[in-house]
């Protein structure tokens, strides 16, 4: 049988949703949300709820990272203990070719505060994300939740869970306040009204709830993946590049919010200025830890190796030097440099 998912953990609309906004959202499925009895369910590697189970969420990927409705979840009582604690030992994990992607990682990350994960392309940052909210099973090493196997508290974490991934899909059919209706009803937030309103307005989108989804431009889209990775004030973010497509006074404004956030809670984020918000590093490249510290730690040990100059007619100085990026100002081209040994005008 298939049918919409309500917070009451039973099939049929939502009792405030309109019949308009129900077809909509029937038509923008992109295939069926099959509800199956709890008994069919398997516990290995897939998402179940109390009465019945979605098998299949498309705009997310196959494994929803959702509460399952009609829980009584943190998110609604506040009763159960707060997330304090993730800890990573000797993690590794590779394709099913064999190709390794992560190699022996260990790291803690403790609530509350603000990480950034930073690397390059390719570097394994957004595999690591997955491997925290269980999106992906390490081939090697354990992690744990406050001292607990994630294997064994998967279901806590993801009720406290809040996840943004790299690459995700909308329901374009649907407004903006319909999407979070929608999300809301997976994750099992009871009070939803109240978290839909909360979310629109941490993300600016108060003008644009009654939009639908197809009008919006890349960097409203992405404000409404932020949106629903905040229903319900999870107690862990896990954010992978959240200001893409953003202007930069929308930039500004979500390194501001993200660091407030923290302040009582735990956020992960990857974003290419993470120094200048974040209060822990994380330097990741080709599956393994390379720094772990400070912003201010690694300006540090940065020092002598990375400098500003403005560039010559001659191009590089040395061919050991490594132009990083190029700025026009009034007195000309302003480079930025990294060397094992800076020239001296550096």
């Amino acid at each position: 049988k298939a049918g919409f998912i309500s917070a009451g953990a039973q099939a049929g609309p939502r009792s405030d949703m309109d019949a308009g906004a129900f077809c909509r959202l029937w038509a923008a499925m992109q295939r069926p949300i099959i509800l199956k009895p709890k008994e069919a369910v398997s516990e290995n590697g897939n998402l179940s709820y109390n009465t019945y189970a979605a098998s299949t969420f498309v705009p997310f990927g196959r494994r929803m990272i959702a509460a399952r409705p009609g829980h009584a979840t943190s998110r609604s009582h506040g009763k159960e203990a707060t997330l304090r604690m993730l800890e990573l030992k000797n993690i590794s994990w590779s394709t099913p070719d064999g190709a390794s992607v992560l190699k022996d990682i260990s790291l803690t990350l403790e609530s509350p505060s603000l990480i950034g994960l930073v690397g390059p392309n390719g570097a394994g940052k957004s595999t690591l994300m997955k491997l925290l909210v269980a999106g992906l099973l390490p081939t090697g090493g354990t992690i744990s939740v406050d001292d607990v196997p994630l294997s064994r508290c998967e279901k806590k974490l993801k009720e406290k869970l809040g996840y943004l991934p790299q690459d995700f899909g909308l329901y374009d059919e649907l407004t903006v306040r319909e999407f979070l209706d929608y999300m809301a009803a997976l994750k099992g937030i009871r009070d939803s009204k109240a978290a839909i309103e909360s979310a629109i307005l941490a993300t600016g989108l108060e003008e644009k709830r009654k939009a639908r989804i197809k009008t919006l431009s890349g960097g409203q889209r992405q404000r409404v993946g932020i949106a629903q990775a905040l229903l319900g004030t999870p107690e862990f973010l896990i954010l992978d590049e959240p200001t893409v497509g953003l202007d930069p006074e929308e930039r500004i404004r979500f390194r501001n919010f993200f660091s407030q956030t923290a302040q009582d809670k735990l956020v992960l984020l990857s974003i290419e200025d993470v120094q200048s918000v974040c209060d822990r590093l994380i330097v990741i490249d080709r599956g393994q830890i390379l720094f772990i510290g400070r912003p201010e730690e690694l300006v540090l040990q940065a020092r002598g190796h990375v400098g500003v100059f403005l560039e010559q007619g001659g191009g590089e100085k040395t061919s050991a030097l490594r132009i990083i990026s190029r700025v026009n100002t009034a007195e000309g081209v302003l480079c930025r440099g990294v060397a094992e040994v800076l020239p001296q005008e550096a």
